[in-house]
């Protein structure tokens, strides 16, 4: 700034910033619509990378239910005194339904 140059930032102006922006674009060739659809395309490409991966860990979920059930059965298990109350640590099992009047399902 010695030289009577004038500040970086004064320069900066929105005008400016999308000159220079077209300018740095317009170096790779491709038009606008170009651009839009190589953005859709990755879009699309990251969509499907992240439904395959909710399905990888939805499948593997059911593959581990049985084993984390019977886990928390054994310890259930292991915290009831015997002839108590079941622990609230696991689940419990599904009483019988009675219906209204009190009679069994």
């Amino acid at each position: 700034m010695d030289r009577g140059e004038r500040p970086r930032y004064e320069l900066a102006t929105p005008a400016l910033t999308i000159y220079l922006a077209r300018c740095r674009l317009a170096k790779d060739g491709k038009t606008v619509e170009q651009r839009r659809e190589a953005m859709g395309k990755r879009i699309r490409e990251r969509r499907r990378k992240e439904a395959a991966e909710d399905h990888r860990r939805h499948e593997e979920a059911l593959r581990l239910a049985p084993e984390i059930a019977a886990w928390f059965a054994e310890r259930s298990r292991e915290a009831t005194p015997q002839g108590g109350a079941p622990s609230v640590i696991g689940p419990t099992a599904a009483a019988p339904q009675t219906a209204s009047t009190g009679a069994p399902a």
